[in-house]
């Protein structure tokens, strides 16, 4: 279970992708993590190109493997959640898509 802040009794948490497999991974924030955790939630894949490496392991935006860490948050003891989508829920992204735009921008 995350640390829970003593200002505001809530947690934090990032929801990651794997550069190598897309697999999602899930961080909480630290003191030295917070600002690399940020940049690879940010990392859209085919427009930047290596990630961030956390450990050793590259990472991207955790919106392509789990854009909306429901299950996470519940399996962190989350009892209200609240979503908010900014796309249709129809609309969805694949790895492969990823691949495309990148080679159509030209970083692949």
């Amino acid at each position: 279970m995350p640390k829970r802040s003593s200002r505001w009794g809530k947690s934090c948490g990032y929801a990651l992708a794997r550069g190598d497999d897309y697999s999602a991974s899930y961080f909480s924030p630290t003191p030295q993590t917070w600002l690399d955790l940020i940049r690879a939630s940010s990392a859209i894949p085919g427009f930047y190109r290596s990630g961030v490496l956390l450990d050793g392991v590259s990472y991207l935006d955790g919106g392509v493997s789990d854009a909306i860490p429901v299950q996470e948050a519940a399996r962190r003891g989350a009892q209200t959640i609240v979503v908010i989508r900014t796309v249709p829920s129809q609309m969805f992204y694949t790895p492969q898509w990823f691949k495309r735009m990148g080679a159509l921008a030209g970083r692949e």
